[in-house]
């Protein structure tokens, strides 16, 4: 094949990189070779995706998908990347990710389920891609942005790549894949979208509102779950929307064995879930209650955390209560020193921080003395036997871990560990054994690690001194992530993660945002300090 470089040049919309013009008879025999070994492979492609679907449904997609990719990465530079779009999918996905019940899927014939954190999240995704593929300055500020807090940003990449190489460990490699890209979606994508979007003056604020309004809403069906012992929609669920055995079991509610107790679940699909979601939000609601903000929504963060509290101790969880008990007692201690800080001649900072461990104490001995308390946040009879089940769940997964120390693969940690719980269904309790045995001793070191490592970013920047009202979201993003830590010792399921790479996200970019402060702050004094220019003497 011989190139005609000498024909001259005409105006065609090409990109000039593939503008090499070939032979008139070869260029026909290429084109006609292409579409010929295109047909072939669309009909094999066809006739196995017609044999097989939907049983191997994820596997024909995936092609698909890296074509997908391919063609993002071949579009050109943008002055204007679909930014907007990106944002606003955001928002709609923490709307739909509490709001709505991830168990009702659309089921049109023909189609996969179509959840609504799907029908967003993956937009999203998406648009945060062509972002990145068409726009040098995006590239340019979302990597300032997650530099702000390098060690946390390594630590999600580390764990991304992680991931992505436990595939390889699993013995159901296509399973793995299919949690994979949710992982990918769900995790770690929107930390990178939450640190760019989040880094925008009023969006920490509209998120947190947002938040606020999720938890009061849920709140408000718990109770009125509470009150009839039943799910409000269960049994007005359209004809369009998708019900099996699984949905059918969630949505008849769930009651405590030992005692016949019903436990309310809200829009999660179980009721631990629903009492972390509250729990983890608590921090949240109690800052935009007693922090510098509107009085509007500060009235209803007041109304919101009496009424999460009843609904809490609705789930019967002890999760629950543990973990809101622990975002009160740190708030409380944050709030005091803040408040002491920034106002020195005050008494209700300095009251409140003399009188905290008094008030840790009183609470802590009333949890082992009130009997109802002790039920809750410890346990009685009636938790025995979840007790002796978690115990026997680490008896069993450290000698898994000890024997495969690189994981078996990311999604196979309850098939790995084997114990069957009700319904004869696999079941794992411990999060902290669930991350070893799928991500192996490494991944478990690097997944607490970040967790750690924003716990600490937060505490760091909480300390610094803002004049941002927004900064000021780095404690309850702080103490979130603490009580997160602590709930997953008993509670292994993953429906609230999003929640939590949306707030390591929210702290990368608050620590950006106050890093910028400084440098201003400091050009500004820079600025005011430095010696003016003397008028010039002009000649007489």
């Amino acid at each position: 094949m011989s190139l005609d470089l000498d024909e001259p040049t005409k105006l065609r919309p090409t990109l000039r990189p593939f503008d090499i013009r070939v032979r008139s008879r070869a260029r026909t025999a290429l084109k006609l070779a292409g579409i010929g070994l295109l047909a072939v492979i669309m009909l094999v492609y066809g006739f196995y995706y017609a044999l097989t679907t939907p049983w191997m449904l994820v596997q024909f997609m995936l092609p698909l998908g890296g074509m997908i990719l391919l063609v993002i990465w071949m579009l050109p530079e943008a002055r204007q990347p679909p930014t907007t779009m990106m944002e606003r999918l955001f928002f709609a996905l923490l709307v739909v990710m509490f709001l709505w019940p991830n168990y009702l899927a659309f089921a049109f014939s023909g189609l996969p389920w179509i959840t609504l954190i799907r029908l967003t999240g993956f937009p999203m995704v998406l648009s945060l891609l062509v972002c990145i593929s068409v726009s040098k300055t995006f590239r340019d500020e979302i990597s300032e942005v997650i530099r702000a807090a390098p060690w946390l940003t390594r630590a999600v990449i580390a764990f991304a790549t992680i991931m992505l190489l436990s595939v390889a460990m699993s013995q159901t490699a296509m399973a793995s894949v299919q949690k994979l890209i949710v992982g990918a979606v769900n995790w770690i994508a929107i930390y990178f979208v939450s640190a760019y979007i989040l880094s925008k003056p009023g969006r920490m604020m509209r998120w947190a509102t947002i938040l606020l309004i999720a938890v009061l809403a849920v709140s408000v069906v718990g109770v009125l779950e509470a009150r009839f012992s039943k799910i409000p929609w269960s049994g007005n669920i359209p004809s369009f929307v998708k019900v099996d055995p699984l949905v059918s079991s969630i949505l008849s509610g769930s009651y405590r064995t030992a005692t016949g107790e019903y436990r309310v679940k809200g829009t999660s699909t179980t009721a631990l879930g629903f009492a972390e979601f509250l729990a983890i939000s608590m921090p949240f609601v109690m800052h935009l209650a007693f922090g510098p903000f509107s009085r509007r929504i500060r009235w209803v963060a007041f109304a919101t955390v009496p009424l999460a509290f009843v609904v809490i101790e609705s789930t019967g969880s002890r999760l629950g209560m543990v973990g809101s008990g622990i975002g009160v007692l740190l708030y409380t201690f944050a709030w005091s020193y803040h408040r002491w800080r920034s106002q020195k001649m005050g008494l209700v900072g300095p009251a409140m921080l003399m009188a905290y461990p008094a008030l840790a104490s009183l609470v802590l001995v009333a949890s082992f003395t009130v009997t109802r308390l002790r039920t809750r946040v410890w346990g009685g009879g009636a938790t025995a036997a979840s007790d002796a089940g978690r115990q026997m769940q680490i008896d069993v997964a450290l000698p898994k871990i000890a024997n495969n120390p690189i994981g078996y693969g990311i999604g196979r940690a309850a098939e790995t560990l084997g114990i069957r719980g009700s319904g004869d269904k696999l079941t794992i309790d411990n999060y902290y054994l669930a991350i070893a045995l799928e991500y192996g001793i490494i991944g478990f070191i690097v997944f607490y690690g970040m967790l750690v490592l924003g716990i600490v970013y937060g505490v760091r920047g909480f300390l610094k001194r803002s004049d941002d009202p927004e900064v000021s979201f780095l404690i309850p993003c702080a103490i979130s992530m603490t009580s997160f830590f602590v709930v997953k010792w008993v509670f292994a399921q993953q429906d609230n993660h999003p929640l939590i790479f949306m707030m390591l996200g929210a702290t990368c970019a608050l620590c950006w945002r106050l890093r910028k402060e400084a440098q201003e702050s400091k050009t500004a004094a820079t600025a005011a300090i430095a010696p003016k220019a003397l008028p010039t003497l002009q000649p007489i």
